[in-house]
């Protein structure tokens, strides 16, 4: 397997946390990607390739760095 890839909505933060923590890098934002409760909402898209390094803080994160595991969405 070289790519494995992984789509999130931009406000669920602990599913995003957690691809980051198992590797996994934001790509890019989906816009429009899927049409819900009468309006288009965005996804998250993530991968990690073979070749790809382990877990790295600051990697591109939409959470950022940090320890929180909380689950809760940070200040900023």
């Amino acid at each position: 397997m070289q790519r494995i890839q992984a789509g999130t909505h931009p406000e669920n933060i602990t599913e995003q946390k957690s691809l980051e923590k198992a590797g996994f890098r934001l790509e890019g934002v989906i816009r429009a990607a899927e049409f819900r409760a009468g309006k288009y909402r965005d996804g998250y898209l993530y991968s990690r390739l073979r070749d790809d390094p382990g877990p790295v803080v600051d990697n591109g994160s939409v959470t950022g760095p940090g320890n929180d595991t909380s689950g809760e969405p940070s200040e900023q």
